[in-house]
């Protein structure tokens, strides 16, 4: 279950860059459009409507990114990814649209 986080920093250590970068998540012969809503050098959250089960091997393709990872959670039309590879986000968002801090909501999970 979500539980809102109080203004502090990402507990995760490395830190997420808000965003709203169009892409295909891919699994198992599947192609579902997704918005990644924020990126680190580790990972991605992403909002789309068909998810792939925690612990599958998904691709994230959009322009300038094409990456391989694995679900590691899934929440109502999102999923957290974890990169098999580091990447340098900010290269990334380069001229791509970045979401304000007003529009961002920050989450949290338990992860068991």
């Amino acid at each position: 279950m979500y539980q809102q986080m109080r203004e502090s920093p990402d507990q995760r250590g490395d830190p997420r860059y808000a965003t709203l970068i169009q892409s295909h998540l891919l699994w198992a012969g599947a192609s579902q459009p997704a918005t990644i809503q924020n990126i680190s050098m580790y990972g991605a959250l992403l909002n789309c409507k068909r998810l792939p089960p925690v612990g599958t091997r998904v691709s994230i393709v959009a322009e300038g990114l094409e990456i391989v990872g694995t679900a590691i959670w899934t929440g109502p039309d999102r999923c957290g990814v974890l990169f098999d590879r580091e990447i340098e986000p900010l290269d990334i968002m380069a001229e791509r649209p970045v979401r304000t801090q007003d529009m961002v909501l920050v989450r949290t999970i338990a992860v068991h």
